[in-house]
């Protein structure tokens, strides 16, 4: 589950078009509606930083983690950190970071990475062990029929800042029998049109999801689905067009298995 380890420093040129400030605020209103009144939040796969300056913003009291120590660094060097959020090296599996959050959140996809039955298992059971009295599990994925209905297909993405170009290839292949995609990443760059390119290649297994399942991996870490809609429309209905969808979850502690 190691990814962008070898080019964060052109994380944020790739995703430089990204409204984190927008899609900050939609998953605010969704803390408010669920967990009014949050004011510690977790972040998961945090990257670079740029949800938590937003989220800085908002009066939480954040806290980032990732696991690539790259992406850390670059986020300690951010806005993000100028305002005080803490950023942390862990993963969501095994993390024991010794408090309790109003929120935890895994954004970006961040749960669509966790491509085994037991790596999602482990991921819940943390999150719900982090998890505060009344406190929410926020995370969007790639839903299931929305791949399959609209399979993934080669793209290109083209950046530059001042001399800096960079192109990044995606090329998918779907696993139908395993929910699985799995994307072979080519990224190229240059500084300046007389420079060499240089070339990374990263592999990344990405694994979608339907309700019925994501409903059960939950329960079964005593984590209640209190909501779920396509994402960037709450209270819209899911439908079989939808790639992406947003998932709330609280603590259930109706749940005989709910973790202590």
């Amino acid at each position: 589950m190691s990814v962008f380890e070898e080019y964060a420093e052109l994380y944020d040129l790739l995703y430089e078009r990204k409204d984190y400030a927008a899609e900050a605020s939609v998953f605010h209103s969704l803390i408010e509606r669920h967990r009014g009144g949050a004011r510690t939040l977790l972040d998961l796969g945090c990257g670079t930083g740029r949800y938590e300056e937003h989220f800085a913003d908002l009066g939480y009291d954040v806290t980032g983690m990732d696991m690539s120590e790259g992406m850390l660094e670059s986020a300690r060097r951010s806005e993000a950190a100028r305002k005080g959020v803490r950023f942390v090296r862990g993963d969501m599996r095994t993390m024991d970071l010794g408090r309790r959050f109003d929120v935890v959140q895994a954004l970006f996809h961040v749960v669509s990475y966790l491509s085994d039955d037991d790596d999602v298992a482990s991921a819940f059971d943390a999150v719900r062990r982090h998890l505060s009295p009344g406190g929410i599990f926020v995370f969007d994925c790639w839903h299931g029929p929305g791949v399959l209905s609209d399979p993934p297909a080669v793209r290109v993405l083209e950046r530059s800042r001042g001399d800096l170009k960079v192109w990044r290839i995606a090329r998918p292949v779907l696993q139908p029998a395993s929910n699985l995609v799995d994307v072979e990443y080519t990224i190229l760059s240059s500084r300046g049109d007389d420079a060499p390119l240089r070339e990374i290649r990263e592999s990344h297994r990405m694994r979608y999801f339907f309700l019925p399942e994501l409903r059960g991996f939950l329960s079964r870490s005593g984590l209640l689905l209190v909501d779920a809609h396509p994402s960037w429309n709450p209270g819209g209905e899911i439908g079989s067009a939808d790639w992406h969808i947003t998932v709330v979850a609280r603590g259930d502690d109706r749940n005989p298995e709910t973790i202590p």
